[in-house]
């Protein structure tokens, strides 16, 4: 590490402003490691709960999904494992945005970063979209119109 070989140098013959120059550059190459490194472990924790959210959602709907499939007290419980499966992707893929615009903000913010982050939120936003209509059926704006059909039907 550069901040300790420039720290535990000998500063024989050295005048002691270059010493107190060096320890003060070192001081805040110190700094901003940490704190890069401190907000990248943030990042990846919560890159790492968006992959938990999916994958411990996923599980749920599947523990749910057995009984209620064996047993006849719910008339779709394939309808209902699909809904709360696309429920606990849409919410992990929300909570990994949020992980990509951190790092993209604070940790490394170059042109191609944010080019990089647009891309992959327009993505996510497409999927998203995707996971909402094979969910509810419906594109979100015409969720209402549907809705309002179906209680009258009844």
């Amino acid at each position: 590490m550069p901040v300790i070989c420039t720290l535990s140098r000998r500063v024989t013959g050295v005048a002691s402003s270059d010493f107190a120059e060096s320890a003060t550059a070192c001081a805040r190459t110190l700094a901003r490691v940490s704190y890069e490194h401190t907000i990248s472990d943030v990042v990846k924790v919560v890159e790492a709960a968006g992959g938990a959210i999916m994958i411990l959602g996923g599980f749920g709907a599947f523990v749910v999904f057995v009984p209620r499939a064996l047993s006849d007290t719910t008339a779709r419980p394939y309808e209902d494992l699909r809904r709360t499966l696309g429920r606990s992707i849409l919410l992990g893929l929300e909570v990994l945005i949020i992980g990509d615009i951190v790092r993209t903000i604070i940790v490394t913010p170059t042109l191609e970063s944010v080019a990089v982050l647009g891309t992959v939120v327009v993505i996510r936003i497409v999927l998203s979209f995707a996971l909402e209509v094979e969910i509810e059926g419906a594109w979100p704006w015409r969720r209402a119109a549907r809705a309002d059909r179906c209680t009258r039907r009844q």
